[in-house]
């Protein structure tokens, strides 16, 4: 294949030379926050060079505007949005709007991943529990069973102390001793 790369390095560029491209006013702008948008201090400190063409954007084209912003505060690293909102409000009133939109669907987005988090964490450790749960049950009902096979008398106390246990280390020991001991008290000295 022959052809050729060419490179437009926008760091390069100062606000001037990305402003005087004959370009529509929405690539314009996505040029500069491509530039910028990855440091919040960078877009910060050129925010007002493109004020005016950032409130023309909102004015005329508001959804392009929010997914111009929201780029921003998606991918700007160091910096809160807290800090980026100041700026853009301070570069441009009109934006205030449209930013306090961006942090509510910010915040919402958070609760609701927050919420699946927690839901599936909570499914992970209620499945490990009951479990659990339930493989100490099964070895409560296999030492009762086992005594009671052998004939041993088990009187309500030791009953209830077998029935209250959910130490599994504790409860296998049990069964251990529940297939070889003379009494059932015998499992509670071991």
């Amino acid at each position: 294949p022959d052809f050729s790369l060419l490179i437009d390095d926008l760091t390069l560029q100062s606000d001037a030379a990305l402003a005087a491209r004959p370009m529509e006013l929405f690539p314009r702008l996505a040029l500069w926050v491509l530039r910028d948008g990855r440091s919040a201090k960078r877009f910060a400190a050129h925010v007002r060079a493109w004020s005016s063409d950032l409130a023309q954007l909102i004015a005329e084209r508001p959804e392009d505007s929010h997914a111009l912003l929201r780029y921003v505060i998606e991918v700007a690293g160091e910096g809160s949005f807290a800090m980026l909102e100041r700026e853009v409000v301070r570069a441009v009133p009109a934006s205030e709007v449209k930013m306090a939109t961006i942090g509510e669907q910010l915040r919402e987005e958070g609760r609701t991943e927050g919420l699946a988090k927690g839901i599936a964490r909570g499914r992970s450790e209620g499945k490990a529990e009951g479990k659990a749960e339930g493989k100490a049950e099964g070895k409560v009902t296999a030492i009762l069973s086992v005594l009671e096979a052998r004939g041993l008398a088990v009187t309500p106390e030791e009953r209830a102390q077998v029935l209250a246990c959910a130490d599994e280390a504790v409860l296998d020991r049990w069964l251990r001793t529940a297939a070889t001991c003379s009494e059932a008290g015998a499992l509670f000295g071991h």
